[in-house]
C-alpha cells in the first residue's frame, strides 16, 4: 500500500499486523501509564487526563479496563483481588512471594479443595462503562483489553514458591486451579467481547512465566498446564474477529513456536536486549508470522539515556523489527516514573518521523 496521511489509528495498526506498509511507524504502549507518569506528562505537556496526553503524543492505541481489583478498606496500602488475595500495592514481584499478602489457596492438597474454593463470578467483575461518547472517542484507535493471566493467578492464590513447587508436587491441584481460573477467564472475555465489539481491535492475554534468563520452569509443563486453555482464549478472540495480543515478559523465546501455533497475532513486549530475543533473530524466525510490540528499553535507555539515546534506539528497532511491516512501536514495559518527559517526547516525536521500510 503506498503512502497516505489519511489513516486512523486503527488502520494503521492493522496494516502493520498484516505485514504491510502504512502512512508512518505505529506507535503503542504498554497498557495504561502509571498514575505518577501521567502527573508528570500533564505537567510537562500542559494537558489533563491520559487520553489528552496520548492524543498529543500520538498513540495509536487505547484500553477497555476491566477492574480486577479493589482498594481494601483496611487503609494499609494493599488491595484485594477479584480472585480473593490480598497484594501490597507497593513493589514489583514481591505481591507473589509467601511472605506478603493473603493466599487461599496455599494449602490446597487435593483437587477437592480447589472445587471448594468460593471462585469469583464474571458477571460480579466491573468494566469500563461504554457511553456514547466514549464509544466515538474509542472508535479510531486501536482498541484492547486484556483478560486475567492463570499462572500469576496460581502465584496470586498460593504463592509463587508453592504454586512452582506444586507443579511438580501437587499437579492435580495446579490442573483443577488452572482449569477453574480458565473458565472464569474464558467467561469473563465472552462478556467483554459482547459488551465492546463495536470499539473492540485486540484482546490481550498474558501472563508472566519467564524471567530475564528464561523460563520459570520446564516448557513441558507450560505445554501441559496452560497452553490448552490459551488456545482456546485466542480462539474466542478469532471467532468475534479480533487480532490476539500477548503479552509475557522476559527471555519467553522457549514458547514462541507454541504461541505462534496457537494463532498469536502480536507479541509484546519484546525485550531484545534478553538471550534468545534479539531483534534480528525475531525478526527473522517469526517476521512472516506474528506482529512485534515493543523492543525500547525502560531498564536503561529511557531511563538513563539521553533523549538522543532514545531516538538512536527507536530509529534502529524500526530498521530492523519494522521492515516490511510487523511491528508496533512501543517501550518494553510502561514508561515507569523514573523516565524524564523529555524522553518520552522524543520517543514519540522520532516514532512519528520513521516510515517502515519494504
Amino acid at each position: 500500500m503506498g503512502q497516505t496521511d489519511f489513516l486512523t489509528s486503527r488502520e494503521r495498526v492493522s496494516l502493520a499486523t498484516a505485514h504491510q506498509e502504512a502512512d508512518r511507524q505505529p506507535l503503542g504502549h504498554i497498557g495504561k501509564f502509571p498514575i505518577h507518569t501521567v502527573s508528570r506528562l500533564e505537567t510537562y505537556l500542559g494537558v489533563v487526563g491520559e487520553d489528552a496526553i496520548r492524543d498529543q503524543l500520538g498513540f495509536d492505541d487505547r484500553e477497555i479496563t476491566i477492574f480486577t481489583r479493589v482498594k481494601d478498606p483496611s487503609g494499609f496500602g494493599e488491595s484485594r483481588s477479584i480472585w480473593g488475595g490480598v497484594q501490597t500495592v507497593q513493589g514489583m514481584g514481591a505481591p507473589f512471594s509467601a511472605a506478603s499478602g493473603h493466599r487461599p489457596l496455599r494449602s490446597a492438597d487435593t483437587a477437592s479443595d480447589v472445587e471448594d474454593y468460593p471462585w469469583p463470578k464474571p458477571d460480579e467483575i466491573a468494566i469500563e462503562e461504554l457511553t456514547p461518547e466514549r464509544a466515538a472517542y474509542l472508535h479510531p484507535f486501536s482498541v484492547m483489553c486484556t483478560i486475567p493471566p492463570i499462572f500469576c493467578t496460581l502465584a496470586e492464590l498460593m504463592s509463587m514458591e508453592m504454586a512452582l513447587m506444586n507443579l511438580l508436587t501437587a499437579p492435580a491441584v495446579v490442573q483443577a486451579a488452572a482449569a477453574r481460573i480458565a473458565q472464569i477467564n474464558l467467561e469473563l472475555e465472552a462478556r467483554v467481547l459482547d459488551a465492546y465489539a463495536e470499539v473492540l481491535h485486540r484482546v490481550r492475554l498474558w501472563d508472566d512465566v519467564c524471567d530475564q534468563r528464561g523460563m520459570l520452569f520446564n516448557p513441558e509443563l507450560w505445554r501441559r498446564f496452560f497452553r490448552p486453555h490459551l488456545a482456546k482464549a485466542f480462539g474466542l478472540a478469532k471467532s468475534y474477529g479480533m487480532l490476539v495480543h500477548y503479552h509475557c515478559c522476559g527471555a519467553m523465546s522457549d514458547i514462541i513456536p507454541d504461541l505462534v501455533d496457537i494463532g498469536m497475532d502480536i507479541l509484546e513486549p519484546c525485550q531484545v536486549h534478553l538471550r534468545g530475543m534479539e531483534p534480528g533473530r525475531l525478526k527473522r524466525e517469526y517476521g512472516g508470522h506474528i506482529t512485534f510490540w515493543g523492543g525500547v528499553n525502560t531498564q536503561q535507555t529511557l531511563p538513563y539515556g539521553t533523549p538522543e539515546e532514545v531516538r538512536s534506539e527507536v530509529r534502529e528497532r524500526v530498521r530492523v523489527l519494522g521492515r516490511g511491516g510487523g511491528y508496533v512501536l512501543s517501550p518494553d514495559h510502561t514508561f515507569m516514573p523514573d523516565v524524564p518527559p523529555e524522553n518520552i517526547v522524543a520517543f514519540c516525536d522520532e516514532g512519528h518521523q520513521c516510515i517502515p521500510t519494504m
